[in-house]
């Protein structure tokens, strides 16, 4: 995924219209530009049925997103997030890259509470990423070698031909090869979803973040639900339902 150049600019947000569609981000190329500038040209117009097929027709169905247009100071702004919650006269900070005749939105941060919307499977640099699914991958492979020798031991109680040292020649030569299938499968997922831990770090550098590679939303999120007084409906907010929408 070549990284878009991306700026910075804020505002507040008016005009602003909102739809529901589906969009392919893992295997597909994304929105075309051109979805973009129609969407923007039809909800201009009132055409919300026009500027919903504008911005989906031309890419794969897959995750279900919101895409919106709005206005900024002059800039004209199209996006799409996982769900979107902000609204008219918020005063937000925007991460955008310029297309032709708009300007195309991969993260809204709203200083009033700290809520940031990322760009659909953003939400960690590239270092927390890694160092984050390595240790999942780790635990999960663990998790799983043990299972296999519960299993195993299951069997050697209930099995009176099964000797202990063909119980442990079975363990022994089956437990690495399920490990090192958890591992490629792993690998491999992690790789195709790598490419959205580099888009991370492009838009927290445009942010202003320290570190950008090391930002990871979803731990400090994490760390805000459990150090704040939270209420049930702003917890709903952040669920996992509710996609890549986490505090900064």
């Amino acid at each position: 995924m070549a990284q878009p150049i991306l700026n910075k600019v804020q505002g507040t947000i008016s005009d602003l219209h909102i739809w529901q569609g589906e969009e392919d981000f893992v295997m597909g190329s994304g929105t075309k530009t051109v979805g973009g500038a129609a969407a923007i040209g039809a909800a201009a117009a009132g055409l919300a049925g026009a500027a919903a097929s504008a911005a989906i027709n031309i890419s794969d169905t897959e995750d279900p997103v919101e895409f919106f247009t709005c206005n900024l100071g002059d800039k004209n702004i199209f996006g799409r997030f996982g769900t979107i919650s902000f609204h008219n006269s918020d005063n937000v900070v925007m991460v955008v890259e310029k297309q032709e005749g708009y300007f195309e939105a991969y993260a809204v941060c709203r200083p009033e509470d700290r809520k940031i919307w990322m760009y659909p499977h953003c939400s960690q640099g590239v270092q927390a990423y890694w160092r984050s699914n390595i240790k999942k991958l780790i635990f999960s492979s663990l998790i799983v070698s043990q299972i296999f020798m519960l299993i195993m031991s299951v069997l050697y109680l209930f099995d009176d031909e099964l000797g202990i040292i063909d119980f442990l020649k079975i363990w022994a030569y089956f437990t690495p090869g399920i490990i090192m299938m958890l591992i490629i499968i792993g690998g491999w997922v992690m790789l195709v979803f790598s490419k959205f831990s580099r888009l991370s770090s492009t838009i927290f550098k445009a942010l202003g973040f320290k570190n950008p590679d090391s930002v990871d939303l979803p731990k400090r999120l994490k760390i805000y639900l459990k150090n704040s007084s939270v209420s049930d409906q702003e917890r709903e907010e952040y669920h996992f339902y509710s996609g890549w929408v986490y505090r900064y």
